[in-house]
């Protein structure tokens, strides 16, 4: 009797280590946090196959639409899905964090209300004070072709944590600093944003206008 092959093979998309998914846009410093946010994560599932090219996409197509005028509201585009499981009873449903990036309008000054704002090198981080669902960076990027723009980075989708809220917290906007490190590199920005994970990070105060840091 000759040997039965199924020919049956899996469609699943194997796992990255957290400084590796998506073509490394955590990096080994972000990653570093990612782990220590998400209770000892290593490792993430790319929502698709094509999440490695994503982030060059999204750039290649931004910087041919540098010239034209911001748009009113941010057309964001996803460099990045991930899954990770989902939460029992947590309000927000949704098994994916997902990083957007796009040309933006001048955000507005520092609001008073529910939204804290930091500044870590020549960017504006906000996020929620009350949700760890949301993450909001704006740099300014001046392209080698003579063109800039404000750039509006987004982290959608919250992660489980064991962390004391306000390390949690920290922790979420310097990852994403560390995704914002990457694009601006993917997108070839050649002003020294100053970016980094690891950096001073300032809160700012009420009315604070957004400026690129010079």
């Amino acid at each position: 009797m000759g040997t039965l092959i199924t020919g049956c093979t899996s469609s699943s998309i194997p796992d990255q280590s957290v400084n590796e998914v998506c073509d490394g846009l955590l990096g080994e410093d972000g990653g570093e946090l990612f782990t220590e946010l998400a209770n000892g994560t290593t490792r993430l599932t790319p929502a698709t196959r094509s999440e490695d090219t994503r982030i060059e996409n999204v750039a290649a197509a931004m910087k041919k639409s540098v010239s034209e005028p911001a748009p009113a509201k941010p057309a964001l585009k996803s460099i990045c899905t991930v899954k990770r499981p989902a939460i029992d009873g947590e309000i927000y449903q949704k098994d994916t964090i997902e990083f957007e990036f796009g040309w933006s309008r001048k955000p507005d000054p520092v609001s008073e209300f529910a939204v804290s704002s930091y500044s870590i090198g020549s960017a504006r981080v906000d996020s929620v004070a009350s949700l760890l669902n949301f993450v909001d960076l704006y740099f300014i990027c001046h392209l080698a072709s003579g063109g800039e723009g404000i750039v509006r980075g987004k982290w959608i989708g919250p992660t489980q944590s064991e962390l004391p809220y306000a390390k949690a917290a920290d922790a979420r906007r310097r990852i994403f600093v560390a995704a914002g490190a990457k694009f601006a590199t993917s997108l070839g920005c050649t002003n020294d944003l100053d970016l980094s994970p690891t950096g001073e990070m300032e809160r700012l105060p009420v009315g604070t206008e957004f400026t690129d840091g010079r």
